[in-house]
């Protein structure tokens, strides 16, 4: 009988072939670890652990509500305190159109009302950009806070707490 090694992370050493950088294994990591998902979602969004009750990951595929309409396939959609839709997208090649796209997948998410609510029900909208680059177009409307313990930039939409746009600002790496 062959002996069996067993490797753990806690053990494991070598190089690291895929990493959070990768668009698969983003996903894979946070949509399958609830705790990893808490953490990023805390930290992004500056919320303290308690705070968080619920994270429920959505079905990421946007359907158009006509066959002629656009459909989306989001990276990370999620319910946070079954009160807040939020998306996490990274993007770690620059893109021309990511602007464009930014601000329609958050559209999106924020037309979240069935027929005959109230508009007082619609749920806040937050989408989230990890990326190298910030766009330049974006910064007409943000407002930059920088984080003094890290220096990572965090951008919020200027006079709007229903719909939200965070970018983080991530350094290049040559890793996927």
């Amino acid at each position: 009988m062959k002996n069996k090694q067993t490797t753990t992370f806690k053990n494991a050493t070598g190089k690291i072939d895929y990493t959070l950088m990768n668009d698969c294994m983003f996903h894979s990591v946070m949509t399958q670890n609830g705790n990893v998902l808490k953490g990023l979602v805390c930290a992004l969004l500056r919320l303290k652990p308690d705070r968080v009750h619920s994270i429920t990951v959505l079905n990421p595929y946007e359907l158009g509500s006509d066959i002629r309409d656009k459909n989306f396939i989001l990276d990370i959609k999620i319910l946070l305190n079954d009160r807040k839709v939020i998306n996490i997208e990274l993007q770690v090649r620059s893109q021309r159109y990511w602007n464009d796209r930014s601000l329609i997948y958050l559209c999106r998410l924020f037309d979240n009302l069935e027929k005959g609510s109230p508009y007082s029900d619609v749920m806040p909208a937050y989408h989230i950009s990890i990326r190298e680059v910030l766009s330049s177009v974006f910064v007409n409307f943000l407002i930059k806070k920088t984080e003094k313990s890290t220096r990572k930039s965090i951008y919020f939409i200027k006079r709007c707490s229903s719909v939200q746009i965070f970018y983080l600002r991530i350094a290049a790496t040559n890793n996927e």
